[in-house]
């Protein structure tokens, strides 16, 4: 249960046991995802990062209970008296999630947690797509709103390329 203000949640895939968080008059119900969500005194507020979220009015397992939305990443809903009052499938992550810290540090983290937790913070999608180099440890400290630096660094790792796409960010073994 939220009481108040707001969190980050960033959910290991069970489709088995799926965290639900009580917002107010709403839960949300994630299955392996990275979401903000704020309680606020009209209402709740959440941001998908990754994965998906579902909003209900009322406990899911309750006959009673109602699906609001489906939230797919990069999107944005409010809810309000037990309806849906905003929704943005287009939503500015970096807006929503602000108020986090500036810097990520992180200390023998493989690549893929760190290109993760900057997804956090919006911008262009990073993707690992070698899982030896997804599998690397690493530490560092870098500034959340640039993961230019971060993808610089990744560069001068031996035998990694960076391909910039129109969409996305690919890093990859040289061939």
């Amino acid at each position: 249960e939220l009481l108040r203000g707001g969190a980050l949640f960033d959910v290991g895939r069970d489709p088995a046991r799926p965290l639900r968080v009580g917002v107010g008059e709403q839960v949300l119900e994630d299955v392996g995802s990275v979401f903000d969500a704020h309680r606020r005194a009209d209402g709740a507020s959440v941001a998908v990062v990754s994965g998906e979220v579902r909003i209900w009015t009322g406990e899911p397992a309750a006959t009673q209970a109602e699906a609001l939305a489906d939230l797919r990443a990069g999107q944005y809903a409010e809810v309000a008296g037990g309806r849906l009052a905003a929704l943005e499938r287009r939503a500015d992550l970096a807006q929503h999630t602000a108020w986090l810290p500036a810097d990520i540090h992180f200390e023998h983290s493989t690549v893929a947690e760190v290109a993760r937790r900057f997804a956090i913070y919006g911008g262009t999608p990073l993707h690992i797509d070698d899982a030896a180099l997804a599998a690397t440890r690493i530490s560092g400290r870098f500034h959340a709103r640039d993961p230019e630096a971060f993808v610089a660094y990744l560069g001068t790792l031996p035998g990694v390329r960076v391909q910039r796409g129109a969409d996305d960010i690919r890093i990859t073994r040289k061939l």
